[in-house]
């Protein structure tokens, strides 16, 4: 005898059992409140602006690359190889290779370790 038989019913999918179908209708009370939701959910205005992602876009990859350019230009400078940034940093090589390509937005506290990396402050590289 299976445990669903000895509980006298059936077990549903992954063995829970199935719920009762409720009682009685849902209270006018609560039917409003979900058909709020379900209106607001589904037609709340979407506004989507593709030219102003684009230049948002556009925004992000210069600054990305103009950081690159900057990392770059101070660390062949001072004699560093993209490895010696990466030890200093506890990254990858190839990490660092991104962000001197623009190819990775590192974040503001990757920023400041980097310019402590190299010995210069955090807006040197980013200016």
């Amino acid at each position: 005898m299976t445990a669903s038989a000895s509980l006298g019913g059936t077990l549903g999918r992954g063995g829970i059992p199935p719920r009762d179908p409720p009682s009685a209708a849902p209270s006018r009370e609560a039917k409003f409140f979900f058909d709020g939701i379900h209106m607001f959910h589904y037609n709340a205005p979407f506004i989507y602006n593709a030219t102003t992602d684009k230049m948002l876009i556009s925004l992000m990859n210069e600054i990305s690359s103009k950081l690159g350019r900057n990392l770059k230009r101070i660390r062949t400078r001072r004699k560093m190889s993209q490895g010696d940034i990466a030890r200093a940093l506890e990254v990858h090589r190839a990490y660092v290779s991104g962000i001197e390509n623009g190819k990775r937005n590192p974040t503001l506290a990757t920023i400041q370790r980097l310019a402590d990396a190299l010995g210069v402050s955090a807006d040197e590289l980013i200016k």
